[in-house]
This record gives C-alpha cells, sequence and structure tokens, in this order.
C-alpha cells in the first residue's frame, strides 16, 4: 500500500522494512513473530537507539504473538524475568509511545 514511501525511506535511512510472508517463509519468515525473532538482535540494538515499532495487522493472532515475542526478545537481551520484561513492553508502549500497534480483529 505505501511500498514507494516505505521504499524511499528505506533508502534515506528513516525505516527498516523486514518483509514476513505466510506463503513464501523464506523470504523473511511466515509471519511477524518468526521475523522479529530472527532479526532479534537487530531488534535490540534499535530500540537502544531509540526506534519506535510499528506493528499492524490481526489483533487476535498476530498482535498478541508479536507483543509475546517482544517480551522474550527483551528477557534473553536483559536477562529479565517475565514480569520485568512485560513492565517494559507497557512501558514502551504506553509510557514511551514506542511501540504502536494499529489492530484489527
Amino acid at each position: 500500500m505505501y511500498k514507494d514511501e516505505l521504499t524511499a525511506w528505506e533508502h534515506q535511512g528513516v525505516v527498516s522494512v523486514r518483509p514476513a510472508f505466510t506463503l513464501i517463509p523464506e523470504v523473511g519468515g511466515k509471519y511477524v513473530q518468526d521475523r522479529l525473532w530472527r532479526d532479534r538482535a537487530d531488534v535490540i540494538e534499535l530500540v537502544k537507539q531509540g526506534a519506535i515499532m510499528y506493528v499492524c495487522g490481526d489483533g487476535r493472532r498476530m498482535a498478541p504473538a508479536v507483543h509475546e515475542t517482544c517480551v522474550r526478545i527483551y528477557q534473553e537481551a536483559t536477562g529479565s524475568t517475565l514480569d520485568e520484561a512485560e513492565r517494559w513492553m507497557t512501558e514502551m508502549e504506553r509510557n514511551y509511545g514506542r511501540y504502536v500497534a494499529d489492530v484489527f480483529a
């Protein structure tokens, strides 16, 4: 939908588009959460640099799975407990506006 804009922004270094295709999983992962986990070292580094994550799509399955994957990534990177990682995600979303989800049911 915004292919031209996203491509231009990626060339400018404004965004990093990481596709995931259910029907072509070898291109980046079958699901968004698979791609996030695969790129977790980059995700942590980008978060440290102040990145904002935008997630759009299914609110019933994809959004909770992406949330859970972000929590797992944080836990692995910091050695934190599940509760600490959940608090971090809540802060990222509610207090800092750095995790933005536009989901539908």
